[in-house]
């Protein structure tokens, strides 16, 4: 069930549109940097099964999600730190950590990490090495079901 979650955020926010809403213009200016960063990796070749032989499909079930998300973290960093510090500076009295995990994409990668970090840091590099310069801006459950 885990998986099926964090395979269905995953799609999800690929495919989610920012562009409408009610949210400050921090936060728009937050989420049309993550559809920007979206945009930038679908621009790169895909990922192939091919790219990754050898590697447990248990192990890429964990990095692969882990780390599509990451690279959006990585891009969007400032515009993130900046609309979060935003939203609890303006809402001191009413901090929602679920919201805020909801909102945030870096927020919600910290629980990802644990499994991301339990695969073996060998097989972790070649899954990072081989998806280098690579898009993971796929439909991840066809990619899944591609493997053998």
């Amino acid at each position: 069930m885990k998986l099926v979650s964090t395979l269905l955020f995953a799609s999800l926010i690929s495919t989610y549109s920012f562009a409408e809403s009610n949210y400050p213009k921090h936060y728009d200016t937050y989420t049309s940097k993550v559809s920007l960063c979206i945009q930038m990796e679908k621009n790169k070749a895909p990922l192939q099964t091919m790219d990754l032989k050898g590697i447990s499909k248990n192990s890429l079930l964990e990095v692969i999600p882990y780390l599509k998300e990451k690279r959006i973290v990585d891009c969007s960093y400032r515009e993130e730190l900046d609309s979060l510090t935003r939203t609890l500076r303006e809402d001191k009295n009413k901090i929602n950590y679920q919201s805020l995990e909801d909102h945030y994409l870096s927020i919600s990668l910290l629980k990802k990490e644990v499994s991301f970090l339990s695969i073996k840091k060998e097989q972790r590099d070649v899954i990072i090495e081989a998806s280098k310069d690579k898009s993971l801006e796929m439909n991840i459950l066809d990619f899944f079901e591609s493997i053998e």
